[in-house]
């Protein structure tokens, strides 16, 4: 048993020091990872901000972003994220070729967070254009 005891000491020690070190980043979006645009007029492009935080102990990078379609498009500081600060990130849903109806989409985020890959889901309804009478 003592032998055990011998071993263990140590292992709890690199477990210690690892722990302290081994911080890492955690994204979190504000104020919430749906963005709705509502019901719009295709003939207008739609943008919505959203923030990415950074509630981790270390950096934030976004290392790539993944969309489904080229209706929707992100802009965002690709600088990394310092711990406890946001940045805005800017969506746009471009919805001129769309046809009148619902949207459903959805933004994939690849970090070096512990929560590797975070989607932002995007949702809409196109209306029908409204055309003045002449």
């Amino acid at each position: 048993m003592r032998y055990v005891g011998a071993y263990m000491m140590p292992l709890l020690c690199m477990l210690s020091v690892i722990d302290a070190y081994g911080g890492e980043p955690h994204l979190t979006l504000s104020p919430s990872d749906v963005v709705d645009f509502g019901k719009f007029d295709p003939r207008h492009v739609q943008t919505k901000v959203v923030y990415v935080k950074n509630t981790g102990d270390e950096p934030l990078e976004i290392i790539k972003t993944f969309r489904g379609c080229n209706c929707t498009s992100l802009e965002y500081s690709h600088q990394p994220i310092a711990p406890g600060d946001s940045v805005p990130v800017t969506i746009t849903l471009d919805a001129r070729s769309r046809k009148p109806g619902l949207i459903r989409k959805a933004i994939r985020v690849t970090s070096n967070a512990d929560n590797r890959v975070m989607s932002i889901f995007i949702r809409g309804e196109v209306s029908r254009p409204f055309r003045a009478e002449d």
